[in-house]
């Protein structure tokens, strides 16, 4: 029987929900990541639409390169990093995993983090108004964006991509959690 996607609401302390979402690798024939999970973090980031202020934390903690601007409305994902999406403005469903995936509504505040192969795309549904800030982990090569099948050498290149050590809403350290990859091994909420 094929893995199934998952959502499922992580126990965590501490006031933040985080939603811990597993794909099934290859939907579709997309990659998707067969061990590192899709983390969303509801209302992280209370900073709304201060951009000097959000890229001060994310500089940080370690996430580089912030850009602002809405999430592709097509099928992509990237193969050599994490990527952090912060939504600085309004609402928006998000479809993960390809065409089969599930949707995940986020809205201002709410901190996505994306594993390398991990497809994602921005629905029609979404606000007018909503943006993203996005970036990625200090020490990554350039990220590409990559539509379609993986191939050999992209899986490979998804496989090597490790948890990020520096979680880019509360640093090394500060998260009610503890480290980052301790969010992998929480228990779910019943």
């Amino acid at each position: 029987m094929a893995e199934q996607n998952r959502v499922e609401r992580v126990a965590v302390p501490g006031a933040t929900e985080v939603l811990r979402v597993r794909l099934a690798p290859t939907a579709g024939g997309w990659p998707n990541n067969p061990v590192l999970p899709l983390l969303v973090y509801k209302g992280a980031w209370r900073g709304g639409r201060d951009t000097a202020k959000l890229d001060i934390l994310l500089k940080r903690n370690g996430w580089v390169k912030p850009w602002y601007d809405i999430v592709y409305r097509y099928h992509h994902y990237h193969d050599t990093a994490w990527e952090v999406l912060v939504v600085t403005r309004a609402h928006a469903d998000i479809q993960f995993g390809g065409p089969d995936g599930p949707h995940v509504s986020v809205s201002t505040g709410d901190v996505v983090l994306i594993p390398p192969g991990v497809v994602h795309y921005q629905l029609d549904t979404s606000s007018a108004e909503f943006e993203v800030a996005g970036s990625y982990p200090m020490g990554f090569p350039d990220v590409a964006e990559i539509r379609g099948e993986a191939t050999p050498e992209q899986l490979a290149t998804i496989s090597k991509v490790s948890m990020f050590t520096s979680d880019p809403t509360f640093g090394v350290d500060g998260a009610p959690w503890g480290a980052p990859d301790q969010l992998l091994v929480l228990p779910t909420k019943s």
